[in-house]
This record gives C-alpha cells, structure tokens and sequence, in this order.
C-alpha cells in the first residue's frame, strides 16, 4: 500500500513537473517566444507553495528551469509583468535578480509592496491572507535595507497586525487579547520587525504606533 501510494506521487510530480523542460530558455528562439515561454512556467510554477515547500524538489526543479533564462530576459519580465505574477514567484525573481539589478529590483519590490497594502489588494503578487507573504516580505526588506524598505515595514507590521487580529475574530473572540494564540501572535508579530532588523544593521527598527498596544 505504501509503495502504491508513492508510485502514485511519483506519477503526479512526474505529470506536474517532469515537462518542466519544454520551458527552459532557447537560444534558437526569438526574444519573443522566450519570454512566451518564461510566462508559462512562472503561471505553471504558480502552486500556492507554504513555507514548507519552498525547499521541495518540486520548488527547486522550477527555480532551476527559471535561472536558464538571461538574467535580462528575466529582469524584463519581472520589470513588466511584476503584478501579474504569483508572490511566491514573484520573491524569487526579487532575490535571485537583486544582486545584479538591485537599486531597480529594490524600487519594484517596494512599490509592489505599497501597492498590496494600500490600493490592489487583489493583485497576483499579494497574498496578504497567507502568512508567508508577511514573513518573506519581511525578509526581503530587510535585504533590500533602505529608508524606503524601513517605511514600507512599518506599515507591512501594522497590516501583519491586522492579519493576526483578524484571524482571531474568525473564531468569535472579541478582542484580539481574548484570543487563546494571543500571546503568540505577540511574538510573531513583533519577530516581523526583528526579521527586518536582523537582515538590515543600517536602519534601526523602532515599532509603529500601532503595535504600542500589544
């Protein structure tokens, strides 16, 4: 039964994955139908990945396949198409581009960033109802580490907040301080800035007003 079951996964990621290569970067095709092609594979990579997946041989057979474009090609893309990608492919372009286009990259993130939080919520680059988009965004200020990214986590904490606070009235909890996970919705709220500090020594993290209350 048990080798049932993993002849069976096999077969499913051979099927989702194993085609893999139909998408990588070709030199004998035109810039046109390269970039065709790399907006294939960033929709067909689109799977809603959890913090546990993000190390899965699924996830790192797609990065693979991304990094055999150009890294110009790839910037272009990311460049015009950064609202239209999925988050989670969306932060990987982010870090693996940064250090070769960073002060541009650092301007596109900040601004997808600003844009999720204060007028498109619905854009395929935000997932603010994952937990993951509030880490990795943390994460990924916290590299780009600039007065802009400081301001932008600022106000990523209080959304954070709201995320968690929100979560506990799901379960008919009043107040967020009623709320059994209360205490560890504390912590993970406040690790957020940490996050951002641990990776940026050149900003100093004060919080926001609106976490003066937990």
């Amino acid at each position: 039964m048990n080798n049932l079951f993993l002849i069976l996964v096999f077969a499913f990621h051979s099927y989702a994955y194993g085609e893999l290569s139909q998408y990588h970067y070709n030199s004998d095709l035109s810039l046109k139908e390269n970039e065709a092609n790399l907006g294939k594979l960033l929709k067909k990579g689109c799977q809603d990945f959890g913090l546990s997946d993000l190390t899965s041989p699924d996830r790192l057979e797609f990065n693979k396949t991304f990094k055999t474009y150009p890294e110009e090609i790839l910037f272009k893309y990311y460049h015009e198409n950064n609202s239209e990608i999925c988050y989670y492919n969306f932060s990987s372009l982010t870090r693996y581009l940064f250090p070769t286009f960073k002060s541009k990259v650092s301007e596109i993130f900040i601004q997808a960033v600003d844009q999720c939080l204060k007028l498109n919520k619905d854009a395929a680059n935000c997932q603010l109802n994952k937990e993951f988009y509030f880490v990795d965004s943390a994460q990924n200020l916290g590299h780009i580490c600039s007065r802009d990214a400081l301001a932008q986590m600022k106000v990523l904490s209080c959304e954070y907040k709201n995320f968690k606070e929100k979560n506990c009235k799901g379960l008919n909890y009043k107040t967020h301080q009623s709320c059994p996970e209360f205490q560890n919705h504390r912590v993970e709220i406040k690790g957020l800035g940490l996050n951002f500090s641990k990776n940026c020594n050149n900003y100093k993290w004060k919080e926001p007003k609106c976490l003066k209350s937990l």
